[in-house]
C-alpha cells in the first residue's frame, strides 16, 4: 500500500521548488538562468519523460519509476500520459486527453482495470513535471550554488539551508491533505484512502536533512533534468538516503502518433 502511494511522493516532491527570489548577485544570476530554462520548456511541442524515486537504508533499496509523454495543443494546453511502476506486478496509468483525465490500475496478472474517467483528481502537466516547468527560490533556502559545464549540458547544484525542508514538508502535506479529501469525495477504494493516510503520517514523522537540488540545462537552453537528494530521519530513529529525479529524455519529436493511449468510449 505504501508502495502504491509512494508515487505521490514523487509527484509532490517535485514541488521542491521555492517561492520568491532575492539572492546574492552571483547566485541570483545562476537562479535566473535556471528559471529561464524552465520557462523555455513551455515552448516544447512534445516530449518523453521519466521520473524515479529511491530510498536506501543499510544496503536495502526500494525504487519507484515512471515514464510518460506529452503533446502541446494549439491552445497552449497539453495532452499527456504517464505510467507509474511500483514493483514487477503493480502499475498505475494516467492520461489527460482534451481536458479529461483517465486512470487505469494494474495489480498483477489478469487484474488490469479498464480506463476510467476521473472527475475529481484533475492533474495538469505542470503538476506532473512541476520541477521542470517552474523554478522559484527564496534567499533563506539557498546556502550555495555551484556550476559544472560539459559539452552538451550545464549542471547547477544547489545546497539548501535547514529552512528549506521544513517549508517544503509543510507545503507537501497541505497538497496531500487536499488530494486525500478529493479521493474521499470520489469514493475511492478503501485501500487507496488508507495508503494515502499512511503516506501523510510517514511524512509528518520524517525529517529531511542535507538537501541538494541539481538542475541540468542542455545546449538548446531547455531544463531537462532535476534531481533532489536528502538524508532522511524517521521517528523510529532510522536514517536513509532519499533521491527523486525528473528528466526529459526526448523532445520535439517528428512523429507523435504513438505518444498517447487510445481511450475506448
Amino acid at each position: 500500500m505504501n508502495r502504491i502511494f509512494g508515487r505521490i511522493t514523487v509527484l509532490l516532491t517535485s514541488m521542491l521548488i521555492l517561492v520568491g527570489c532575492s539572492l546574492s548577485d552571483s547566485s541570483s544570476n545562476k537562479i535566473e538562468i535556471i528559471e529561464n530554462a524552465a520557462t523555455k520548456n513551455t515552448e516544447l511541442n512534445s516530449a518523453r519523460f521519466e521520473t524515479s524515486l529511491s530510498r536506501e537504508h543499510m544496503g536495502d533499496q526500494y525504487t519507484e519509476t515512471s515514464e510518460g509523454t506529452f503533446i502541446k495543443l494549439a491552445d497552449g494546453t497539453y495532452n499527456w500520459y504517464e505510467k507509474n511502476f511500483f514493483n514487477d506486478e503493480q502499475s498505475v496509468e494516467m492520461t489527460q486527453l482534451d481536458g479529461k483525465e483517465y486512470v487505469k490500475v494494474n495489480n498483477g496478472e489478469n487484474s488490469e482495470s479498464p480506463w476510467g474517467e476521473s472527475e475529481t483528481l484533475q492533474t495538469s502537466l505542470s503538476d506532473v513535471l512541476r520541477s521542470l516547468f517552474g523554478i522559484n527560490l527564496v534567499e533563506a533556502d539557498v546556502d550555495e550554488v555551484s556550476v559544472h559545464t560539459e559539452t552538451d549540458k550545464t549542471r547547477y547544484t544547489i545546497t539548501t539551508t535547514t529552512n528549506y525542508p521544513e517549508r517544503i514538508k509543510s507545503e507537501t502535506l497541505q497538497a496531500l491533505q487536499k488530494r486525500l479529501e478529493a479521493l474521499k469525495q470520489e469514493n475511492t477504494q478503501k485501500e487507496f484512502i488508507q495508503g494515502m493516510e499512511a503516506q501523510i503520517q510517514l511524512i509528518e514523522e520524517t525529517q529531511y536533512l542535507d538537501n541538494i537540488l541539481t538542475y541540468e540545462i542542455d545546449k538548446e537552453g531547455f531544463l531537462t533534468d532535476f534531481t533532489y537528494k536528502a538524508t532522511v530521519s524517521q521517528k523510529n530513529g532510522a536514517y536513509f538516503n532519499f533521491v527523486t529525479s525528473t528528466s526529459i529524455t526526448e523532445y520535439n519529436l517528428s512523429d507523435t502518433s504513438h505518444l498517447l493511449p487510445s481511450i475506448d468510449d
